[in-house]
């Protein structure tokens, strides 16, 4: 749709939404709403939003911190959904009917960093980390008025920060000078430097005229070795979660459809949970650094599960990381008593290999291949201090799981690309998808 400048498409409906099976559908709700109410998950989400595990991922070494340098950050506790309780929250708000009320409103009045005004909610944890640890920076602040801008100027937050990462490394590396950044020092750190470089980039100022197209692009035009500062996969600047600390995750990195994108499966801190979807064969907990042939059929599996979450336009904040309702067979319950479909977990499986492959077909169709499975050249680094100092992403490692991933999922080992027996399986065998 953007190639052909869509920006929008709004329909308005004046009917009732019928669904199949009215009376399943509400003992349906009232058994989720108890149950989120007491998950312990959603009592944290509902109290301090997304960051209010933040400081669990610093403890586990997780945190991606100065341009994914590290996994750990000194100034974590001035920055989490508890500090924000505590300091700046002025209000909670939902998403329509929804029971957690995990939204943050913030509102900062005085101060340099003022006025950050609530019509613009707060920062999430995907901001925070981005805003936050990713730059060193630890005023919360600060980082809920570059949060505002953001939403004020329609710049994706995970974005924005990696490319405000980006830009720091190399000004610390000399890559860049003052002079290319307009006077600013752009150390890591530097709060004040960091909002002026966002309100560049959202009006393609100067270096922020060059940033403003992302990190793969800029290191391009800088050169000179700015490429292995560059955080992203297929163009995406990669989001606040670290693969060297959960492995699994790289490769789904490396595969994602959209790029560099946390949301194609689950995480291998949820498989580290025994008998998390025995009706598909996951029962085995599996450690967060395996990379082994099961670990990557689980997450080929939850590839499949993700896609139908997100299909069915559910919450991944209760569906998933919030462990309320979520496995697939209970999700099928939900999808018949809506459709009057009669899926088995079976079909809800296959529906999501389907959706999956014949996103990899589209891919495959625009010219991505196998070559663009990669990881960036920092997942290679070993981090830096806390639990998960000195891991790293192994070549053997990636290319180990890349393989068993195409296997699993019937492609080509060699190419990435879909076999036509998979395709016939899924009923897919009259979509042309290149050579």
């Amino acid at each position: 749709m953007g190639s052909k400048k869509l920006k929008a498409i709004a329909a308005r409906g004046t009917n009732k939404v019928e669904v199949a099976s009215p009376e399943k559908v509400r003992e349906l709700q009232k058994k989720i709403t108890k149950e989120t109410f007491e998950s312990k998950f959603t009592s944290t989400l509902r109290e301090h939003g997304q960051i209010g595990f933040l400081l669990d991922l610093n403890n586990d070494g997780i945190l991606p911190t100065k341009n994914f340098q590290s996994g750990v950050f000194q100034g974590a506790n001035k920055i989490t959904g508890q500090t924000l309780t505590k300091q700046l929250l002025k209000t909670r708000e939902s998403c329509p009917r929804c029971p957690v009320a995990c939204k943050r409103v913030v509102e900062v009045k005085e101060g340099p960093y003022a006025p950050v005004s609530p019509e613009y909610g707060g920062p999430e944890y995907e901001s925070t980390a981005a805003l936050g640890s990713l730059l060193c920076i630890d005023d919360l602040e600060a980082i809920c008025r570059m949060n505002m801008l953001c939403n004020a100027y329609s710049l994706d937050t995970i974005s924005t920060g990696v490319c405000i990462a980006f830009a720091m490394e190399c000004y610390e590396n000399g890559l860049l000078s003052k002079e290319d950044t307009g006077g600013l020092e752009l150390n890591f750190g530097n709060a004040d430097a960091a909002i002026k470089l966002l309100e560049m980039i959202s009006s393609r100022e100067g270096l922020g005229n060059l940033l403003a197209e992302g990190v793969k692009k800029a290191a391009e035009k800088i050169g000179r070795g700015s490429e292995k500062y560059a955080v992203e996969i297929k163009g995406l600047e990669i989001p606040m979660h670290e693969p060297r600390g959960k492995k699994g995750l790289a490769v789904m990195y490396a595969t994602s459809n959209r790029g560099g994108c946390h949301m194609q499966s689950m995480h291998d801190t949820d498989i580290e949970a025994p008998n998390m979807a025995p009706e598909i064969g996951m029962t085995k907990a599996l450690n967060r650094l395996d990379t082994s042939r099961e670990k990557v059929l689980y997450l080929k599996k939850t590839g499949d599960w993700t896609a139908m979450i997100n299909s069915m336009g559910l919450c991944s904040n209760i569906y998933w990381f919030g462990a309320v309702y979520y496995r697939p067979s209970q999700l099928v319950e939900i999808l018949n008593a809506v459709t009057g479909w009669d899926y088995t977990v079976e079909d809800f499986m296959t529906t999501g290999e389907r959706i999956n492959t014949y996103c990899r077909m589209f891919n495959i169709r625009e010219g991505i291949t196998k070559r663009d499975d990669s990881l960036p050249p920092r997942f290679m680094e070993p981090l830096i201090g806390g639990p998960t100092n000195g891991q790293f992403i192994s070549t053997r490692e990636i290319e180990s799981m890349l393989g068993d991933y195409y296997e699993i999922c019937g492609w080509d080992r060699e190419t990435g690309i879909p076999k036509k027996e998979r395709l016939a399986e899924l009923g897919l065998v009259n979509t042309e998808i290149g050579s």
